[in-house]
């Protein structure tokens, strides 16, 4: 079957190989309406950046499902093509070799991987019976079972000799056993609600786009997620509340979908910053979060240079499965040491914790989001902290 012509001129196999050693043909297998192999296919399409996307399989019936889903924009074949003779014919060009069961890579990633290089980018530990290609995703890195990347300048260079690409937790994914299937439909779930959680976000960035491009005389600004826009506040230390808080928004969203869109003005007379409860529940380290909610910081500086900034660390929580406190910890201790600034200001909200370093129960109505006793005690806090500057 003919294949569609991609952009770039290198090769993306998608190994849809069975293995002997499995009791399922999980590459068929249903997680929410789609075959497994087809989420992986979908994500190397939408990259953009191959001249072709071949998926290896030499099941009849794995190919008539991925010819009713892709039709002629993938080459269907049972063995990888001779990439040497690719070489010779079209210049240049790799391989991207890639397992049919890694359903949780994305196309970022894949075109990350691309960027840096290397003759053939496997993504595998096995070599077994194949020495061109392994057969799974799955290595152990620093004792640590991962699953990576290898780069490596030709054909049949031992994997262990290559470059490493570690992938991050959800990404690493490999269905290869019954856990891993319900691990996938948990967390392909997940991506669905998130996908519901970004267009909440998107609609109640419309709803305040009043308040968030428009300028108020006597007024301080709240940026941040729901903890802020959940508030019913009208006025802090006489002044007028805009409040600019989205709730689900994380800080590299709020960046991105109103900092870098031009949707705030920042004519305000002060500030409050509180984000990072929704970073910690990602893939991003510490470092990354602490950084992204510095540029917030300092972009507010770069729009309004003598407008006081006073930054709320990210508060700590109590029963929650999905975020830590130790995380919490973390990254509002690498967060202090990033501010630092004229009129920039850390707001202490130790007051709010119980005595083993909770969220206090009577300030929380679901161990996250504050009671209305808890944001009694947040304003009075706050306005404690602004009256050390307006005073």
């Amino acid at each position: 079957m003919a294949g569609g012509i991609r952009m770039g001129q290198d090769i993306c196999v998608v190994d849809c190989r069975k293995n002997k050693g499995l009791e399922n043909d999980y590459f068929t297998l249903n997680v929410w309406g789609k075959p497994v192999f087809s989420y992986i296919v979908e994500e190397c399409l939408e990259a953009g950046c191959f001249h072709s996307i071949y998926i290896i399989t030499d099941s009849l019936y794995l190919k008539s499902v991925a010819w009713d889903i892709f039709g002629d924009r993938v080459i269907l074949a049972n063995k990888l093509p001779d990439q040497n003779k690719w070489v010779e014919e079209k210049g240049k060009g790799r391989y991207f070799i890639v397992h049919g069961c890694a359903l949780m890579l994305k196309k970022e990633t894949i075109i990350s991987v691309l960027n840096r290089g290397g003759g053939t980018i496997y993504s595998a530990k096995r070599w077994k019976e194949y020495p061109l290609y392994p057969d799974d995703l799955k290595a152990v890195v620093n004792e640590r079972k991962t699953n990576v990347f290898v780069l490596t300048d030709t054909i049949g260079q031992a994997a262990w000799q290559g470059e490493k690409y570690l992938l991050g937790s959800s990404e690493s994914l490999v269905v290869e056993d019954n856990n891993d299937f319900e691990l996938a439909l948990i967390l392909k779930k997940k991506e669905q609600s998130a996908a519901v959680l970004q267009d909440s976000i998107q609609g109640r960035i419309q709803e305040k786009q009043q308040i968030l491009k428009g300028g108020m005389e006597n007024s301080v600004c709240l940026i941040g997620h729901s903890q802020f826009d959940d508030w019913d506040v009208k006025e802090l230390y006489g002044m007028t509340v805009r409040n600019c808080g989205i709730r689900g928004i994380s800080s590299f969203q709020y960046r991105k979908l109103i900092l870098e869109a031009g949707m705030l003005h920042c004519g305000s007379n002060a500030f409050v910053i509180m984000q990072g409860t929704n970073d910690i529940v990602s893939d991003y380290t510490v470092g990354q979060i602490a950084g992204s909610i510095r540029d917030i910081v300092f972009f507010v500086r770069g729009h309004n240079p003598d407008a006081p900034i006073f930054i709320v660390p990210c508060l700590h929580v109590n029963g929650r499965g999905d975020r830590s406190n130790q995380k919490i910890d973390e990254c509002n201790a690498a967060l202090y040491k990033l501010i630092r600034g004229e009129n920039m200001f850390w707001v202490d909200m130790e007051a709010l914790d119980d005595d083993f370093g909770n969220l206090k129960r009577e300030y929380t109505r679901d161990g996250l989001h504050l009671s209305r006793e808890g944001y009694a005690l947040f304003g009075k806090l706050l306005e404690g902290s602004m009256g050390k500057f307006f005073s």
